[in-house]
């Protein structure tokens, strides 16, 4: 009857996380088309500087407190509570304490970064940490009792406020400044959200006892979320190190709007692969829903990379406007790297994960940090013209990284990997013999439209004469599951 229960609340909390998720990705590239016509790129450029180190503080504020309550099975219901009270203070001195540093040092720290002038903007971005340390509990408590219809409703929720909140502030002239009080805004209501919604109180009660029973656990999250932020932010450091606003902008903005569009994809895989990887009971049904997964996403993402790299221009146009096609070739260029990594680095690490290989994955993301915080460097030195090239190389790189860690770690053959990806590199071939010649010779935006839906059509038609049995898999795993649940 319990284990009918669980079952039950799995699958009723993903459906509704999947909504969330699906709806929430879908809107940032919306908010971002509207935005990009209306700020110029250094103006996001100063905005993703100071996310440089509010983001740093976000690593230590919850500290893998959120991840504690949500994993653990506590002892009882007053463990549970005990924990609950010590993470939630535990978070909210943190942030106050890194929030005041921020407030006190925001002239050197500007400096740092090279965006001096701009201390008020760091300043006010700042009230950002203690909003975010509020409301990462009552999320992780909300979670921890399968409260998904709630989360998934506040989400969607904060997700469109910048459609209210940002784009008017834009629009009335306050630059930067409007994403910066959107983004906080977006904090606030959360939070406000979490606390009505959540069905619980923090009391005032702090546990020496649950903070070093939790303290290890955390320690060990907050080293890996660091490599992640390193690898993350150390090619941002280094543009605003060496180059323009605006080039930083260009740079930024177009990363964030392509990892929203691919991660469209990933939020409807990732979590079925991490809950079915976990209850796998040998190798053999482990790899198969592994290599299955992985397939299926490729049949999405490779033929997607392809046609943004070869229509990077066009599709620059239509994401942000005649005054950004500068960052066509980043376009292209993160299409790349982050298909690459959605399909690969995604997978690992859900991979580690799953089967408890913590140190592993904590490994793995210094190595990627580390070589590619050396070659953004190196390329920096080729100027702003070259400087794209670099993601051609990194996304290359953690190919190797890739297969050389999955031979190794989890002893697979070299051959089940790659053969994973020939089905769909096979279809995309036949598709760009048909795309990459009219790409040629279109001369308007409109046809420009009709050669992309007749390449998708080119696409499944052979998709269906080839390998049926993939496409029947493919629509059961994504169109009908995504239709059944919303």
């Amino acid at each position: 009857m319990e284990q009918l229960t669980l079952d039950k609340n799995i699958k009723n909390s993903t459906k509704w996380s999947l909504i969330g998720q699906i709806v929430s990705k879908i809107a940032s590239p919306l908010i971002n088309m509207v935005l990009a016509r209306i700020l110029m790129p250094e103006e996001f450029g100063i905005v993703a500087t100071i996310t440089i180190i509010i983001s740093f503080s976000f690593i230590f504020v919850d500290g893998g407190f959120s991840n504690y309550i949500i994993q653990h099975k506590f002892d009882d219901d007053g463990d549970y509570k005990s924990c609950l009270n010590t993470a939630f203070w535990s978070n909210l001195i943190m942030s106050a304490v890194f929030a005041l540093l921020i407030v006190i040092l925001s002239n050197p720290l500007c400096y740092f970064l090279g965006t001096p002038g701009y201390e008020g903007a760091l300043m006010l971005a700042s009230i950002q940490i203690p909003l975010n340390a509020l409301s990462s509990i009552f999320m992780a408590h909300m979670n921890k009792q399968f409260k998904f219809k709630r989360s998934s409703l506040i989400t969607v929720v904060t997700s469109f406020l910048p459609f209210v909140i940002t784009i008017p502030l834009a629009l009335l002239g306050f630059s930067y400044f409007s994403l910066i009080i959107g983004t906080i805004a977006s904090y606030l209501s959360r939070f406000i959200l979490y606390l009505f919604l959540s069905g619980w109180r923090p009391s005032f009660s702090f546990s020496t006892k649950s903070f070093k029973k939790m303290f290890m656990f955390c320690f060990i999250l907050t080293v890996r979320q660091f490599f992640i932020y390193t690898a993350s932010y150390i090619s941002t450091f280094i543009i605003s190190q060496s180059f323009s606003q605006h080039f930083l902008g260009l740079y930024k903005n177009t990363n964030s709007t392509i990892t929203s569009i691919y991660s469209i994809f990933t939020a409807a895989t990732m979590p079925v692969l991490l809950s079915g990887l976990s209850k796998a009971e040998n190798d053999e049904i482990l790899y198969d829903i592994y290599l299955k997964n992985q397939r299926y996403l490729s049949y999405m993402i490779i033929p997607m990379c392809l046609g943004i790299i070869i229509f990077q221009k066009e599709v620059t146009l239509i994401m942000f406007g005649d005054g950004w096609l500068d960052a066509a070739p980043f376009i292209g260029a993160f299409a790349f790297t982050n298909g690459i990594s959605a399909l690969t680095n995604n997978f690992l690490s859900t991979m580690f994960i799953a089967k408890g290989r913590i140190y592993v994955s904590i490994f793995y993301q210094f190595l990627e940090t580390a070589s590619g915080g050396i070659l953004y460097y190196c390329f920096s030195l080729l100027g702003e013209e070259n400087y794209f090239y670099v993601l051609y190389v990194v996304g290359t790189l953690n190919v190797l990284y890739y297969i050389i860690f999955f031979k190794f770690v989890f002893k697979a053959k070299l051959k089940l990997l790659l053969k994973n990806y020939l089905k769909p590199i096979m279809l995309t071939a036949i598709m760009a013999l048909f795309t990459i010649p009219l790409s040629f010779v279109y001369y308007t935006m409109n046809s420009f439209i009709v050669i992309v839906i007749l390449s998708m059509v080119i696409y499944f038609i052979f998709f269906y004469l080839m390998f049926k049995k993939d496409l029947l898999g493919f629509i059961q795993t994504y169109i009908y599951s995504v239709k059944s649940k919303i």
